[in-house]
């Protein structure tokens, strides 16, 4: 490409023209020799380029006559008529780097801010047009590549079934694998008898005979039941096994009271004082085994305003269950039958149906804990799975059906365990 002509405007322009363009080159330095201009052709023929290409994008830049305006203090701008393009140039303080944004207006304008001077900048105006348009410029223009775009690793989330928390524990790695909410106060449901059971562990034996009494009139109607009578004579690990398989509050009531008097022996205690006290109990244990964001005030799990929990809370009360031998082997059967001391038996299924071989959502890694339903706390589980010969916990809070907990707990554990 040649350029048709070129000669000074003044001491501070180059003027160059080619097929019609009228094209002003800001004089950058002093010039002195014949192969100086040379270049500032060359370097004009490169802007000629960029502009054609504008044009061909679908701007149409007519000739005309260049107007040079006056030199002023602030900088220098040249106009021409015509489809515009403007190079705001920023300097970032202090730091000898400049920012640029392209524009459209009604005419093309290249500034070059006092600023950019103070830092000892100056701005090439064939670099910036070739920037603008994209053009690839040669050794006499600096580029700069494109900033790396570093992608966010997305970790897993599931939208389906819905849950209000949930969580996945790697017991063995002492890591949480995936968590939602897990930090938002729900209602503990039957997921409470967990610590009903750990609780009454600490104070008697499992071979320990208990008698059913008039605790279990303590019961809400409505309520899941183990179906025990009063007068009947069972063992602790007994009462536990109705309590935990077929959750029942009967059974709750009858080893809270139980394990209350045996620890106040001196105390002649009612019915609800004993069941206080156990509760006053089951609080310290659980503070003790880092529950920090809960509160105990029935032994059943039965909805009121002062008893809550959170998933972050029953994941460090189900890892404590599965430390104590008797919890980890009531809850992980799927069906049992229990002899009464006093005579008869009881034959109860566990309401998690991860361990029925019959169910649609059975899971052959399945080792326990404990489903829980209430109206505030919706449908729940406390899911501890067995692969390759480590543990995990999934505890799932607020699911709308009785089967969404189920599904959304064998998800959980099949999308992270492989």
């Amino acid at each position: 490409m040649a350029v048709n002509s070129a000669r000074y405007i003044g001491k501070n322009f180059l003027c160059l023209h080619y097929n019609g363009f009228c094209v002003i080159i800001i004089r950058t330095c002093h010039i002195t020799k014949e192969v100086d201009i040379l270049k500032f052709r060359s370097l004009a023929a490169l802007l000629i380029c960029s502009l054609t290409a504008l044009c061909s994008c679908g701007s149409t830049i007519p000739n005309s006559n260049a107007v040079i305006p006056d030199i002023t203090a602030s900088g220098t701008t040249v106009t021409s008529t015509g489809t515009a393009i403007t190079r705001n140039t920023t300097t970032v303080g202090g730091t000898g780097k400049t920012s640029a944004k392209p524009t459209s207006s009604a005419n093309t304008v290249i500034t070059t801010s006092a600023s950019s001077k103070e830092h000892g900048i100056v701005r090439d105006p064939v670099e910036s047009a070739a920037k603008l348009t994209g053009s690839a410029i040669s050794q006499t223009a600096v580029q700069t590549a494109p900033p790396k775009v570093i992608q966010e690793k997305k970790e897993l989330h599931i939208d389906s079934p819905s849950c209000r928390a949930a969580a996945f524990y790697s017991v063995d790695e002492q890591k949480l694998l995936y968590s939602d909410n897990i930090n938002e106060k729900t209602a503990p449901a039957s997921i409470t008898k967990l610590l009903t059971a750990a609780t009454a562990l600490k104070v008697i034996s499992p071979d320990t005979p208990c008698t059913v009494g008039s605790e279990i009139g303590l019961v809400n109607y409505d309520s899941s039941l183990a179906y025990i009578s009063p007068g009947q004579e069972i063992t602790l690990y007994g009462l536990i096994t109705g309590m935990l398989l077929a959750s029942g509050n009967d059974a709750a009531y009858t080893i809270a009271v139980t394990a209350a008097r045996a620890a106040s022996p001196d105390k002649e205690l009612t019915d609800q004082e004993a069941a206080d006290k156990f509760c006053g109990m089951m609080n310290d244990l659980a503070g003790e085994i880092g529950m920090k964001n809960s509160r105990f005030v029935n032994p059943d799990g039965w909805d009121e305003s002062k008893q809550y929990t959170t998933v972050a809370d029953i994941i460090k009360l189900s890892e404590y269950a599965l430390s104590v031998p008797e919890i980890r082997k009531t809850s992980s059967c799927h069906e049992k039958t229990v002899t009464y001391l006093s005579g008869g038996t009881s034959t109860w299924k566990n309401s998690n149906y991860l361990l029925d071989p019959e169910s649609e959502f059975y899971c052959e890694y399945a080792v326990g804990l404990k489903t829980g339903t209430t109206l505030n706390a919706g449908n729940c589980l406390s899911a501890a799975f067995q692969k390759d010969g480590k543990t995990y916990i999934s505890v799932v809070v607020g699911c709308d059906t009785d089967e969404d907990r189920f599904v959304l707990s064998k998800k959980l554990f099949e999308s992270i365990v492989k």
